[in-house]
């Protein structure tokens, strides 16, 4: 597993963003695709096919795509949604995850690997240690 310095982290956040945004047109396509391609699912037993299909494949697969992208980088994809993503980062004898929603302009939270998105915390502002 990666782990990401705070500094790493927020470095790649305008990449992943880019990716998430990507994905979200790729979902948005996907989902006005879907009532084209219905009749070829209803269909599959006697052969289906529908002239939107090729276009239905590339979708995915650029769906497929960006989804690995992401995680070629070792950044966790935890909710796609609402673009949730958390970066592994090595907290003395611990990791944690440091997590960023799209949105937000920089990673100012943190949860335990055990916990998510609603038991995160806040940075602290000081160099000190996270505890």
């Amino acid at each position: 597993m990666k782990m990401f310095t705070i500094d790493e982290a927020n470095a790649l956040i305008p990449r992943v963003r880019e990716m998430f945004l990507e994905i979200q047109n790729i979902r948005g396509a996907l989902s006005a695709l879907e009532p084209k391609i219905q009749p070829a699912r209803e269909k599959a037993a006697e052969g289906g096919g529908s002239a939107y299909g090729s276009l239905f494949v590339q979708l995915i697969q650029n769906f497929s795509r960006q989804i690995r992208e992401i995680e070629t980088t070792g950044v966790l994809i935890k909710d796609l949604e609402v673009g949730l993503f958390d970066f592994p980062h090595q907290l003395g004898d611990r990791v944690v995850l440091l997590c960023w929603k799209h949105g937000e302009t920089e990673i100012d939270w943190y949860h335990d690997v055990d916990t998510g998105f609603a038991d995160r915390k806040p940075l602290p502002k000081d160099p000190g240690p996270i505890v």
